[in-house]
């Protein structure tokens, strides 16, 4: 059954709000990091050089599936290992993380924060699931689960569109 055109066309005007949703929280969560009690060599730290969105999606990556190579960060964030290659090469730059050798095979370099990229990305992950908590109170708890599940695969699907992707068949 094919989805309503009104529904399609809600859907298309949400996308850009989606952009500048998530710069927004970016910059929403950077600014309640001055509110977390950090280190004062983190704290200035951010005021010199604070991250941009996509480094804090790749150190909160980090910070919740740990350390890994540059393929398998590639592979989660669903982008090419050789951008992943170029956002590393600037967050170790900046020192948000640092490369490692693997001691059994020295072909494989692990990345992995630094423990001042660890500070801040433990107290955004603290204010970003108070948010998503203060969120889903006001979501019926019979709605909770089926809300994630569907963006979830609204995310997927959309993300996976390209010139190049398929489509995924509605199930």
């Amino acid at each position: 059954m094919t989805p309503n055109r009104r529904l399609v066309t809600d859907l298309l005007k949400l996308l850009p709000e989606f952009g500048r949703m998530s710069a927004a929280l970016c910059e929403l969560h950077l600014a309640q990091l001055e509110r977390e009690p950090l280190p004062e060599a983190v704290r200035e730290h951010l005021r010199v050089d604070a991250p941009t969105q996509t480094q804090v999606q790749l150190a909160i990556e980090l910070t919740q599936e740990g350390p890994a190579t540059i393929r398998q960060l590639a592979a989660r964030l669903g982008v090419t290992p050789a951008a992943v290659s170029l956002l590393v090469d600037r967050m170790v730059e900046h020192g948000w993380v640092e490369r490692e050798r693997d001691e059994d095979d020295r072909r494989v370099v692990w990345v992995r924060l630094s423990p001042m990229a660890q500070w801040v990305s433990d107290a955004l992950l603290k204010v970003q699931r108070d948010q998503m908590v203060a969120f889903l109170q006001h979501v019926p708890e019979g709605e909770r689960e089926p809300f994630v599940r569907n963006l979830t695969r609204f995310v997927r699907v959309v993300g996976r569109m390209g010139p190049d992707a398929e489509q995924e068949q509605p199930k």
